[in-house]
């Protein structure tokens, strides 16, 4: 009877992770179908067509895009600067591709190409018809979603092995809610193209490393999964070059194996495994900057020099004194609510400071709108796991893996700030990163309450109390963080708005909130 129900809890544990994932895709399919209400398989806006186009040429031969710049561009004296850009197309008539990289009388995509190799092209090669980006980022944020239960799996079966199915579940959706994977849904388009495809190869990269360490208690860690994780984690630089900071989270995930001389000796062993990691970085990396130097002649130059965009990205420089209001924004912004559906508004980000700097609609700062990110902010506080605690070596591992991810993060966002701009897409360049510090910190805490055996004695009473009210305030944090990633998606005041793409879509899910 005992062994009976055991399987029965396994197979409801299962099933519930089922669920779990066919919610989250529906939700997803939900985002990309909200704004295409003609399911309409082409891209509406020409400039969102690029990987489309650049699949097109890529069977032709060559990497830059089939349309010609018209003459006006080619004899402009600067033809970055965006005012003569408009100057110029006003008078001639002609028109330019916008966001797109042009150097020497050719159109370039600049955003990554790992995309373009693993969907676009293959897509174009077997069928003859381009795929739609927006089916690709549907896709993409499928895979992520079942890659982020599986790196939640493969972290807690190492570090915190205490964790029930009910708190693994809710951690996932804190994660599905909290980086940013409706909105990139909901925005599907070259935009996010990028950030969904880098996020789907870090989480799954991540797994297998996570997996490979994992075994290393079985004697011998696995180098198939180290060298998918390594390819995978690599493909990143080809998606979202920035991204690809995840690489420092191999030191402690591997910390345990390093110090036992499993990398970096002169062994058999050690050399195959040090091989497995590095070597698909060194080989895909020396790939993506002949890349660049065919298309640029700058190897390490990805197009964002060249952009055909609102500026003049040939003379921008960072500026330390836009890191501020830059941190405001993408992280501190108080969200804006208002008392009619769907109770989120655009604020208002003209203050003082961001003279110069490229600004996007926002609804809120990354932590104001994931409140269960703050956690994540404790952990340079908790010496004690640093050093180590009563977790001994894996529990500074996990300590080190949230701190590097917790840096990581704030690398990120200084980054963006100084480079790119605000914009509430951004925030998935470092969301994954600053959720990954906050679970570290609410698993140890969880862990650290004991599994709740022998509940008649006192001490197991009180470690399940506050084990009940860590599960209720994860829950309340949970739910409001995926609530108000849902209605991000459909302010108005945000590109590609419901309300004026698809206003009986918007009316119906308005009287489904509001009945």
């Amino acid at each position: 009877m005992d062994r009976s129900g055991s399987d029965n809890r396994i197979r409801g544990q299962r099933w519930l992770v089922v669920l779990t994932l066919m919610a989250q895709i529906a939700l997803i399919i939900a985002c990309v179908m909200s704004t295409r209400p003609d399911l309409n398989w082409k891209e509406r806006n020409r400039h969102h067509r690029q990987y489309e186009e650049l699949s097109v040429a890529m069977r032709n031969g060559h990497l830059w895009l089939e349309e010609v710049p018209p003459d006006s561009l080619q004899e402009m004296d600067n033809p970055y600067d965006y005012l003569a850009r408009c100057e110029q197309g006003y008078l001639s008539g002609d028109d330019y591709l916008s966001d797109t990289s042009y150097y020497k009388g050719h159109y370039y995509v600049y955003f990554g190409i790992v995309p373009e190799l693993l969907l676009f092209l293959p897509c174009i090669l077997l069928t003859g018809h381009v795929l739609p980006t927006w089916a690709a980022v549907l896709l993409c944020a499928c895979l992520y979603s079942a890659g982020l239960y599986f790196f939640l799996h493969q972290l807690c079966r190492i570090y915190f092995r205490n964790t029930g199915t009910g708190i693994l579940l809710l951690l996932d959706w804190a994660m599905f809610g909290a980086t940013q994977t409706l909105f990139i849904a909901h925005y599907a388009s070259v935009y996010t193209m990028p950030l969904i495809a880098g996020m789907m190869c870090g989480v799954f990269g991540l797994s297998f490393w996570l997996k490979a360490s994992g075994e290393n208690r079985l004697g011998k860690m696995s180098r198939r999964y180290l060298l998918a994780g390594s390819v995978l984690t690599a493909l990143v630089i080809g998606c979202r070059p920035q991204m690809a900071i995840l690489v420092f989270l191999a030191f402690p995930i591997f910390g345990k194996q390093i110090r036992e001389g499993k990398f970096f000796r002169l062994t058999k062993e050690s050399v195959l495994n040090t091989l497995c990691v590095i070597g698909p970085w060194l080989i895909l990396g020396g790939l993506f900057l002949w890349y660049n130097a065919v298309r640029f002649e700058d190897p390490l130059e990805f197009g964002v020099r060249y952009l055909l965009t609102v500026t003049d990205m040939t003379n921008v420089r960072p500026e330390l004194k836009r890191i501020p209001v830059g941190i405001y924004f993408h992280l501190l912004q108080p969200m804006h609510f208002t008392s009619e559906f769907p109770f989120v508004r655009g604020v208002n980000t003209a203050l003082p400071g961001t003279e110069g700097l490229y600004i996007e609609p926002l609804t809120g700062g990354f932590f104001a709108i994931n409140l269960i990110a703050l956690p994540g902010l404790l952990l340079p506080l908790l010496r004690l796991w640093r050093n180590g605690g009563n977790g001994g070596t894996q529990n500074k591992n996990v300590w080190q893996m949230g701190s590097v991810s917790l840096l990581s993060a704030a690398v990120l966002t200084l980054l963006d700030i100084l480079m790119a701009g605000i914009s509430q897409r951004y925030q998935a360049d470092y969301a994954f990163l600053y959720m990954l510090a906050s679970l570290v910190v609410i698993l140890s805490l969880y862990e650290s309450c004991g599994n709740g055996e022998r509940k008649e004695t006192g001490e197991c009473k009180r470690a399940n109390i506050r084990k009940g009210s860590i599960t209720a305030v994860l829950t309340a944090l949970t739910i409001l963080c995926v609530c108000l990633n849902i209605l991000i998606t459909l302010s108005e005041d945000m590109y590609f708005s419901v309300k004026s793409l698809n206003p009986e879509g918007f009316e119906w899910i308005q009287k489904l909130f509001c009945s």
